[in-house]
């Protein structure tokens, strides 16, 4: 029922970190395909943040909410760092 995301894309990572545990996370297939579009994202803290492109009232429904949160590892941070910059839609 999970699927094994990459936090920053396969597509823009060099080889050390497509290889690395640290640029993964496990999602149910909904969060998988809004991180991976850029639509939700998590802060430094592992708090879900959501895009602005997506309404609020429409967020239950995609089953996405602000008080979600991941436990990030440290060696997960820098990864997220840059899928909040260069990925997530603010």
């Amino acid at each position: 029922m999970l699927i094994a995301s990459h936090i920053i894309p396969w597509s823009k990572c060099g080889g050390a970190q497509r290889l690395s545990e640290s640029n993964g996370l496990l999602l149910c297939a909904n969060h998988d395909s809004l991180f991976d579009k850029g639509y939700i994202s998590f802060d430094c803290d592992g708090k879900m943040l959501i895009s602005g492109e997506i309404p609020s009232d429409m967020q239950p429904f995609m089953n996405i909410s602000a008080n979600s949160c991941i436990e990030l590892t440290d060696g997960m941070k820098p990864f997220m760092k840059y899928h909040r910059e260069k990925v997530f839609k603010k």
